[in-house]
This record gives C-alpha cells, sequence and structure tokens, in this order.
C-alpha cells in the first residue's frame, strides 16, 4: 500500500512550523521587553531621587536608571532601524553591485575611462541579473 508523502499546496511541512512557531513565540516576548526597561529605568531613577540620600548613590543608581530607559526606548524604535536579513546571497550580491558602484565612480580618474566604464557597465548588468535570479529562487522557495 503506497502512501501519499505530499501535502496539499496549501500546508506547509510541519517541520517548517516549528522554526516559525517558536520564533512568532519569541516575538510575542521581545515584544515586552522595551516597555519593561523603560518603566525599570524610570522606577530606578525615581527611587534614586526620592529614596537615597547619599549624592552619589543617587547619581549611580539614576544614571543606571537612564541608562535602562535609553536601552528601552532604543530597542523599541529598533523595528524602524531592523535590517533583517534573510535572503544572503541576494545581499551578497547587492554588496558586490555596490562595489561596482564605487568603482565607476573612481574610473573618472582613469586615463582609459570609456573601456573602464563599459566593462563596468557589463558587469553591472550581469550582477543585476544575478539578482533578479536570487530574487526569483526566493519567491519560488516560498511559494513551495
Amino acid at each position: 500500500m503506497a502512501v501519499n508523502t505530499q501535502l496539499p499546496e496549501h500546508q506547509s511541512h510541519p517541520a517548517e512550523a516549528q522554526p516559525a512557531k517558536a520564533a512568532r513565540e519569541r516575538r510575542r516576548v521581545v515584544l515586552y521587553v522595551p516597555l519593561a526597561s523603560a518603566i525599570f529605568g524610570m522606577v530606578l531613577v525615581f527611587a534614586a531621587v526620592v529614596a537615597l540620600t547619599n549624592d552619589y548613590a543617587k547619581i549611580a543608581v539614576a544614571s543606571v536608571g537612564l541608562l535602562a530607559f535609553l536601552a528601552g526606548i532604543w530597542y523599541a524604535a529598533h523595528p524602524y532601524f531592523a535590517n533583517e536579513r534573510r535572503n544572503w546571497a541576494l545581499r551578497a550580491e547587492v554588496s558586490a553591485f555596490m562595489k561596482l558602484v564605487r568603482a565607476l565612480h573612481r574610473s573618472r580618474h582613469d586615463p582609459d575611462a570609456a573601456a573602464t566604464i563599459e566593462r563596468l557597465r557589463s558587469e553591472m548588468h550581469a550582477s543585476v541579473d544575478r539578482m533578479a535570479d536570487l530574487s526569483k529562487i526566493r519567491t519560488d522557495q516560498a511559494a513551495v
């Protein structure tokens, strides 16, 4: 008796679901870290000002509280500055393309600029084609 091992197109493989579920749980917990850090920092500053009598201790505890508060605010703003790299091959190709752009910029001082620019132009076109291919690979993998 043959067993059908293929999943319907709308279902993903069960082994692939576990990392996604773990990532969602981590994100859910991480959502509260900035808020908790900011509140902790404010409590430390407030406690330093109200409860402590030693001026040096006040400054030290308030400084730690301000740093905790700043870390919470910075971490809360992290999604706006995030650089989550998922397609490493595409990122590497983009970096190589940027090197070509820099070389093109430097080539203006080259005595044989026309030949250099033409060579870089063809390399840039090839790089863009590779980027498109890498992008398709990622899209095809996501569709499977």
